[in-house]
């Protein structure tokens, strides 16, 4: 079932979201992207506080509600990484990572529909992330549909992240499906990558 819904997204990816994310980057100058990149990741820096903080990493949390907080007003809502440039480093961590902080295992690697390599865990996690998350209680924010947004707009950007990375895999691969996999569960079944570097984490 996994290897059919496997190359279900990967025709999705090739026919449409590949050709979507390919205009992005050839039409929208660079210095652009990246004030929409900073954009939305400012976005998420507040449930990156909220899991910091559930995982007993209380410097890790205040540093993602400096960064929120300072990326918001001085960093022009986040389109100028003010934060970094005094020294607050972005860094990544999920309600997922929570839970595998906790010691709950992934369950069973699957793959879900568009979505693409996901767990049990991950899928309860992806719902509870939604209700953790701060700017569902601000009601200027319209809630969940802000987050729904963020969310599309968080998976867009991350999809031409990887681009070049995915482009060197589909070649080099003999077996695509299998590659992904294990890419996968290392990344995401262990607790170690907890608030690593932006960079590292991707």
């Amino acid at each position: 079932m996994n290897r059919a819904v496997f190359a279900f997204n990967e025709d999705f990816d090739r026919q449409v979201v590949e050709p979507v994310a390919q205009q992005y980057v050839s039409h929208v100058p660079n210095d652009l992207r990246k004030g929409i990149s900073g954009f939305v990741y400012n976005l998420n820096e507040p449930i990156y506080a909220v899991n910091f903080l559930l995982q007993g990493h209380i410097d890790q949390s205040i540093d993602a509600t400096g960064r929120f907080v300072l990326n918001t007003s001085l960093g022009l809502f986040g389109f100028v990484d003010y934060a970094a440039m005094i020294g607050l480093a972005p860094k990544r961590t999920s309600f997922d990572l929570t839970l595998a902080d906790w010691g709950i295992p992934s369950g069973e690697y699957i793959v879900l529909p568009i979505l693409g390599p996901s767990s049990p865990r991950k899928v309860f996690a992806d719902v509870g992330e939604g209700v953790l998350d701060p700017l569902n209680a601000i009601p200027a924010l319209n809630g969940g549909a802000t987050v729904a947004a963020r969310a599309i707009a968080t998976g867009g950007l991350r999809r031409v992240e990887v681009a070049n990375d995915l482009r060197a895999l589909r070649e080099d691969s003999l077996d695509l499906y299998a590659r992904m996999k294990s890419l996968y569960l290392q990344q995401y079944s262990k607790p170690a990558l907890i608030g690593q570097d932006l960079g590292d984490a991707q």
